[in-house]
């Protein structure tokens, strides 16, 4: 019985103990020390932007490693884009820091970010830019589901140049005929845009318009109407456009 009842009071001292080391246990402190880029630019087309680095050190001893991370994204007013992004999983390991003046530092990578909301937003909107937010969270490496959450962010940057190009159909009308002059308006990375202005002009023989409305292909149309015999020169072009395009008609 004696023996009992100095088991007893070991036993009960143990649980105690583990109890209260497992709720005090530290967290991993970590630090974000490095996020690049600043800013993106990007286009309508642009799907997915890259984390070139992230770099991570430990500021206590405590190992862990970064399980997680998830993105909001944010306007030029601060609003919300959407919702919050699903956790996209991750797996490295952060060493605690056991030499303090030269801790270890662990990178990540090229982390891809999907902004497809972003970039249609932008579109709709007409805004011009908006603001990445990422959340990283670091676990203790030990299972005592102790964590750390550090986050970076970053501008996304609408870049505004344009590519105009510009076909006429038929290309060659008698006086009094009419030709379809079709401009196209892409961003540098051949994704249509709709909704814009694209200009058109004639040097000889008469427009229909000066303007017309892209589409949702990117296309603008206007007819010319066949005065002149010669040859017409047509130029479309856009505010964003680095150069017009240029095609002819002959009227004959």
């Amino acid at each position: 019985m004696k023996r009992l009842a100095l088991i007893v009071p070991i036993i009960v001292f143990a649980i105690v103990a583990c109890d209260f080391l497992e709720e005090h246990y530290p967290a991993p402190d970590v630090r974000l020390l490095r996020f690049t880029p600043l800013a993106r630019y990007i286009y309508y087309s642009t799907r997915t932007v890259y984390i070139d680095t992230a770099a991570f050190v430990p500021l206590n001893s405590v190992d862990g490693y970064i399980s997680s991370a998830f993105y909001e994204f944010y306007d030029s007013q601060d609003n919300q884009i959407g919702t919050r992004t699903e956790p996209i999983e991750l797996n490295f390991f952060i060493r605690g820091r056991v030499d303090t003046s030269a801790p270890e530092t662990t990178y990540i990578l090229n982390l891809g970010i999907p902004i497809s909301d972003v970039t249609d937003y932008l579109k709709e909107t007409g805004q011009s830019g908006a603001k990445a937010k990422v959340f990283f969270t670091i676990e203790d490496a030990y299972g005592h589901g102790k964590e750390d959450t550090i986050s970076g962010d970053f501008g996304l940057y609408m870049l505004k140049e344009t590519y105009v190009s510009v076909s006429v159909d038929p290309e060659s009308i008698p006086v009094g005929g009419e030709a379809t002059i079709t401009g196209n308006l892409t961003d540098l990375s051949g994704y249509p845009i709709s909704g814009d202005t694209i200009f058109f002009n004639a040097d000889k023989d008469s427009l229909t318009a000066g303007y017309a409305i892209t589409d949702v292909a990117g296309n603008a149309k206007v007819k010319l109407i066949g005065k002149t015999p010669g040859v017409t020169n047509i130029t479309a072009f856009h505010r964003y456009a680095s150069q017009p395009a240029r095609t002819t008609v002959i009227v004959y």
